[in-house]
């Protein structure tokens, strides 16, 4: 339903890489595109986000430390 939800907000996998940095200083890019990448996931192509504080809290919150982001 989470998923859906998004959806609904405007969140599609072709815009997430416009997300904003929060940490932009007005150097470099100011785009979050670098913490995005797509992986196979159960077979299919998942665009997964892996920013440090995102990977930090999926492993703490799903008590997986293997995990590769969101």
């Amino acid at each position: 339903m989470v998923h859906e939800i998004f959806h609904v907000l405007g969140f599609i996998s072709g815009n997430i890489k416009y997300f904003h940095n929060p940490n932009y200083d007005g150097g470099g890019n100011k785009y979050m595109k670098n913490h995005f990448k797509t992986e196979t996931i159960r077979g299919l192509e998942t665009l997964v986000l892996s920013s440090p504080y995102v990977l930090a809290e999926t492993k703490r919150h799903f008590n997986c430390p293997t995990a590769t982001g969101m």
